[in-house]
């Protein structure tokens, strides 16, 4: 557990702050998510391709996401 000797070693103080970090870095993870879908029409006449290309990147992310589960 690295700098903790056991899972009991938290106050309870300790457990409400890291609860906070963790809601908060998931909801900050949740924004940055959704911001791609909706500049992908933008992407689109940037790179002068179809929706259909431009669309790959989400499932490709998304992917890579669920593969990347698995790698710890």
């Amino acid at each position: 557990m690295g700098f903790l000797k056991s899972p009991i070693d938290l106050s309870k103080w300790d457990r409400y702050v890291y609860t906070a970090i963790l809601f908060g870095s998931g909801i900050s993870y949740a924004i940055v998510y959704s911001v791609y879908s909706p500049i992908m029409v933008d992407m689109k006449f940037i790179l002068n391709t179809t929706m259909k290309w431009v669309s790959l990147f989400t499932s490709f992310k998304t992917s890579g996401y669920i593969l990347g589960t698995f790698d710890s």
